[in-house]
């Protein structure tokens, strides 16, 4: 695998953590770099860079960053010298795509980069919403 994706919450000090009080907002900060000694890149169906996502512990999607944002529809390149990293944030202001405060329950987060190269999803991150 030429690439390692991660993903950390933080606070909004900018605290990594994985406990959250009900409507604090969360920052996802999600990273992938070129494990590689080469540059590396990969390729983008759209202008979309990343997407970041909320599910429930069960599994049920209850927020995606890109969920009706519209991208150019022109495929672009992310390139990455050797041991590069390229990070993005997004804010989570802990509602659902229908704009509902979500319940306090454990929740997973997800980073990825479009396109499906291997590498470029990161492992889920596991948090909690206390009430």
């Amino acid at each position: 695998m030429f690439f390692e994706t991660t993903m950390t919450l933080q606070d909004s000090a900018g605290k990594a953590t994985v406990e959250f009080e009900a409507g604090q907002p969360i920052t996802l900060v999600m990273t992938i770099r070129n494990r590689t000694d080469a540059p590396r890149s990969v390729m983008l169906p759209s202008s979309q860079s990343y997407d970041c996502s909320v599910s429930t512990a069960e599994g049920r999607e209850v927020w995606r960053w890109s969920k009706g944002v519209m991208f150019a529809q022109v495929i672009t390149e992310l390139k990455l010298a050797p041991g590069d990293t390229k990070s993005y944030s997004q804010i989570w202001n802990q509602k659902a795509d229908d704009g509902a405060l979500v319940p306090p329950g454990d929740y997973r987060a997800i980073g990825l980069i479009p396109g499906g190269a291997p590498g470029t999803e990161s492992e889920p991150v596991v948090f909690t919403i206390r009430p």
